[in-house]
This record gives C-alpha cells, structure tokens and sequence, in this order.
C-alpha cells in the first residue's frame, strides 16, 4: 500500500542528512573566510575589496546576482517566464567556459565567469519559480 505520510518523512530525513553535511563543508571552509572562495578555495577566482576576498568565486557571484535580478524582475513584472529552450541556450556560454577551461584550452576571465554565471542564473531563475509554483 501506498503510505504518502512515509515518503515525505523519508524525503524530511534525506534532505536533513544532505543539510547536515553541507554545513559540515561549509563550517571546515569558513576557517578560510575572507582569504579564498568558499565554493573553490581559488581566491584568485574571486573578487577582491582590499585584501578581503568575496566568500564565493566570480562565477558563483554571477550566478546568485543572476537569480536575485531575476527574482527582483520577476516582483515588478518585467519577466514572467524564460522558456526552457532559451534557459538552455543561455546556459551553453557558462558550459563551454568552463570545460574550456576545465580541459586547459582557454583561462577564463572573472568578468567572464561572471557575466556567464549572471546570464545562467537570470534564466534559470524563472524556471525554478515556474516549478514551485
């Protein structure tokens, strides 16, 4: 038989292991905060105030300002939705940056990394709030 209650208790569990051990990672790398990423651990792939290191890299950075514009567009109705064709498309500049990097091809830039992860995280954004909604 079918027991919806177990299933979301077992999802409650999982979901509290997962959180459990991200914030064990996150604890060990605060150690570093403020010297390198907390994503990475490369601070020179993240932006600097001073000899302050930003706590995520220039592409994570992207990324979450990507999602809070969107969130932001998306409150005073400018963007209601990105199609999942387009998201996909949009997301192919931050892919072939990084496996171009990854395979030693091309060294990114953080204005790359950045305005890449910014486009990424802009339309994707709205696909997330689509699905919760």
């Amino acid at each position: 038989m079918f027991d919806v209650y177990s299933d979301v208790d077992n999802c409650g569990v999982s979901a509290l292991l997962l959180l459990l051990i991200i914030g064990l990672i996150v604890v060990k790398r605060f150690k570093q905060f403020g010297q390198a990423p907390l994503c990475n651990l490369r601070p020179e792939r993240a932006f600097r105030f001073g000899s302050f290191v930003l706590p995520l890299c220039a592409r994570c950075t992207g990324l979450v300002t990507g999602v809070v514009a969107s969130f932001i567009c998306i409150a005073l109705g400018v963007v209601n939705t990105v199609p999942i064709l387009l998201a996909v498309v949009m997301a192919l500049p931050l892919i072939v940056d990084w496996f171009l990097q990854w395979f030693g091809l091309v060294e990114s830039t953080n204005t790359r990394r950045f305005v890449t992860g910014f486009i990424c995280g802009f339309c994707f954004a709205p696909q997330g709030i689509t699905v919760i909604f």
